[in-house]
């Protein structure tokens, strides 16, 4: 009797072990599904910052608009005073944004646009092509964006090697 006894609290025992394992078991599932990271796309998210050197020589205003995850639209312009009226540079860029977190690689390929007196590249104001290879700080909804990068020049009087940085906000 002593032994039917021993089997009877170890099934039981048992049966108590399996449930509570099997509660634990769809416990942690749930939590695992209710904690799952949603898709962030930076898809439809602008940019608005203040690059200094960079694509636009000086200090330029520029807007991005993301066209998808990776692909951005870019446009930025400075007008500065000259004794023959103004001088005005500008950038027209598409940018790619790769890696999936708030650090990024960022290339981009566009045109530096200038007109006025800057003898270095026309003095009536003409296009040239302009790239950029460099880092991004981008956060996933919003907030600071930061850039660091190798932003060359490429005109009718050579290759001018340029760098810049930008800080600026990012929204949806």
């Amino acid at each position: 009797m002593l032994k039917m006894s021993l089997k009877y609290k170890g099934g039981k025992v048992k049966k108590i072990l399996f449930l509570s394992l099997i509660v634990l078991f769809i416990s942690t599932i749930a939590a695992a599904q209710g904690n799952r990271a949603e898709p962030i796309t930076r898809k439809g998210m602008k940019s608005v910052y203040l690059e200094l050197g960079g694509n636009g020589l000086y200090i330029t205003l520029n807007y991005e608009h993301f066209l998808s995850h990776q692909l951005a639209l870019r446009a930025g312009g400075m007008i500065l005073p000259s004794n023959d009226g103004a001088i005005f540079f500008g950038t027209l860029m598409g940018n790619m944004v790769m890696g999936d977190g708030n650090l990024c690689l960022e290339t981009g390929l566009g045109l530096f646009i200038y007109g006025g007196g800057w003898e270095e590249f026309s003095s009536s104001g003409s296009i040239a092509l302009t790239g950029t290879v460099g880092l991004r700080y981008h956060p996933k909804r919003s907030g600071v964006v930061l850039r660091l990068g190798f932003t060359p020049i490429v005109a009718s009087g050579g290759v001018f090697p340029w760098v810049g940085a930008s800080i600026g906000y990012t929204f949806k």
